[in-house]
């Protein structure tokens, strides 16, 4: 039987055969950014089930993009993928090469070949949905306090106060690592995922659903504002105060000592146990103090993004990217690179240094 040949649907021995993939491999590949923000929306449907939810979810995100979101690198001559154990497929590539099941092949699973070992560790997988869910629920609760605060600030004519606004951020991000960091890390923070993941502190396939979760936990508590109190204060959008470049190099500065912040508390055994949510939450309540007046003092996309969507604010938008995304890393990077040492004078500290 040739490769782009059906079967015969009578025959005793066939099984009707699956033609989807063809038609996925149709897709753009900016389909990538589609399915990611599908993906947030389904988190609770799909997610927090069984197993094999999660790998149905998995294998058809791989299938209709093309391999590696729709890049083009895992396509018909690289790779067949099959939604679950036991189902046969009809091979739409030539016959024969590497990489290919097959015609009529039983698969055992996901089947993803020739992947570069690089773009392989990114690939997402759906398999920790209640760790999602509290990154949404961490998520929503910062954007909901924090933006919320200026919202509430401009409706009660000045009630709040600056200095109960950056409280209010550092207090709800301390809140939300006591509530959710044994659950999901706490990061609430695109850039913080990211950068755990470039400094191998993070499993690299879990980067996506985490920024869909949070992503779509900021947007949540952008509506719930919006429903409360209308597009007061731009629901607590992030605009710089002057120039695009000054608040670009105050976020990217003020994330840089965060993610330090985060990655000492957090990463390394020799900090003080217990302390990690203190030293987190107070930090954001410092910086939010200090520079929000400036330019926002955003250090989290998600915290920029969700009352940008709902308010249309977009002015600058990309600054609240850019900056907290490059200080993540830097951050991550720095704190890497003194890892090893010791105070002088301890007893390991010849040893750290040598």
């Amino acid at each position: 039987m040739s490769a782009g040949e059906r079967p015969d649907a009578n025959s005793p021995t066939t099984v009707p055969t699956v033609t989807r993939i063809p038609r996925m491999q149709a897709l753009p590949p900016m389909t990538a950014g589609s399915m990611v923000i599908l993906s947030s929306v389904l988190i609770i449907r799909y997610l927090p089930g069984s197993p094999t939810a999660s790998e149905r979810m998995h294998s058809w995100y791989i299938a209709a993009n093309g391999g590696w979101l729709g890049s083009g690198l895992a396509r018909c001559e690289q790779q067949v993928v099959v939604p679950s154990p036991g189902v046969r497929w009809r091979n739409p590539c030539p016959a024969g090469g590497a990489g290919r099941l097959a015609e009529g092949q039983i698969n055992d699973g996901v089947t993803a070949s020739r992947y570069p070992p690089a773009m392989r560790d990114w690939l997402p997988k759906f398999d920790h949905g209640r760790a999602y869910a509290a990154e949404s629920l961490g998520t929503f609760l910062l954007v909901f306090a924090g933006p919320g605060a200026i919202v509430i600030d401009a409706v009660s004519g000045g009630g709040v106060g600056s200095l109960g606004i950056g409280l209010s951020f550092g207090l709800a991000v301390m809140a939300a690592v006591f509530a959710t960091g044994h659950i999901s890390g706490a990061h609430i923070n695109p850039a913080v995922t990211i950068a755990f993941a470039v400094a191998g502190r993070f499993p690299r396939a879990h980067v996506l659903p985490y920024l869909g979760a949070q992503l779509a936990g900021a947007a949540a508590a952008g509506l719930v504002l919006r429903w409360l109190f209308g597009r007061v204060a731009g629901l607590g959008s992030t605009v710089p105060g002057d120039t695009a470049a000054q608040a670009l190099g105050l976020e990217v500065v003020i994330t840089t000592f965060l993610m330090f912040v985060i990655m000492a508390v957090a990463t390394d055994a020799r900090a003080v146990r217990g302390t990690a949510a203190i030293a987190i939450g107070g930090y954001v309540g410092l910086a939010a103090t200090f520079s929000g007046p400036i330019a926002g003092a955003s250090m989290n996309p998600a915290r920029s993004f969700g009352p940008a969507l709902l308010s249309g604010t977009w002015t600058d938008h990309w600054v609240y990217w850019v900056g907290p995304i490059a200080g993540a890393i830097l951050g991550a990077l720095l704190y890497q690179l003194v890892r090893a040492a010791s105070p002088p004078g301890s007893e390991d500290a010849g040893q750290r240094e040598g």
